[in-house]
């Protein structure tokens, strides 16, 4: 495999079923639920931060309100959904000092006066939408450079953006053993857009199963967290 329009191939190869029957607009779409729907169910299950990532971005002088926005994603490199720990840096420094999150609407002082007066050896921050607000702002004096200094570091869980069928495999930012489920998770639309209501409904639980497979796999352990039941063996007796 090396582009995204293998995995549709083998999904409409699976199914017997040919792209004009379904539509080619059709199938990406349904490809990019199945993908993120595997992300949120590996972040989900494995509880470890799978898709952590780290992000470094320049620091602006006199930044409006010390607002941010979370870093925007590309085909190729995956934006940020959450932010986990945020960090800065003043001219000259060689180490990042963390910054302490703060729920905005409890915090004794103004805005104003803390992009200001903010002690930098206690920066602080909070989220909201897609951006995060950092106090003290940074003046043109704390910078290493106007441009490429780099001086704030965030770290975060990805967050995915849809994928053409042309894009290639490594854009798809999954292990390559979730391919072949890829592939599996269309089958359930494919047979449904088809009108196989009970094949889309057993390629639905067939995907459900192959996936937590491949999951328990990634982990390297048992993730049942003791759920798991003994199986049946009435007919045995």
């Amino acid at each position: 495999m090396t582009t995204v329009q293998d995995i549709l191939n083998l999904a409409l190869a699976n199914t017997h079923t040919n792209a004009s029957q379904v539509g080619a607009s059709n199938l990406i779409t349904w490809f990019n639920i199945v993908r993120n729907y595997i992300r949120r169910k590996i972040n989900t299950e494995l509880n470890e931060h799978y898709f952590y990532d780290i992000w470094k971005t320049d620091a602006v002088a006199n930044r409006a309100n010390g607002e941010y926005l979370f870093p925007v994603g590309t085909p190729s490199q995956a934006g940020m959904d959450k932010l986990i720990k945020l960090s800065v840096k003043y001219k000259g420094e060689t180490f990042f000092t963390p910054c302490t999150e703060i729920n905005i609407n409890d915090f004794e002082a103004r805005w104003d006066e803390r992009l200001i007066n903010q002690p930098k050896s206690n920066p602080v921050y909070y989220v909201a939408d897609n951006s995060y607000f950092l106090a003290p702002n940074f003046t043109s004096d704390d910078l290493d450079s106007v441009s490429n200094n780099y001086q704030i570091k965030v770290e975060g869980i990805k967050k995915f953006v849809d994928l053409t069928a042309n894009s290639t495999i490594a854009e798809i930012l999954l292990p390559y053993d979730f391919f072949e489920v890829l592939a599996l998770g269309l089958e359930q639309y494919i047979y449904k857009n088809r009108g196989l209501v009970a094949l889309s409904a057993a390629a639905k639980n067939e995907f459900i199963y192959e996936l937590d497979n491949a999951i328990s796999d990634l982990a390297g352990r048992d993730i049942s967290e003791m759920f798991a039941n003994l199986p049946n063996t009435d007919d045995l007796e």
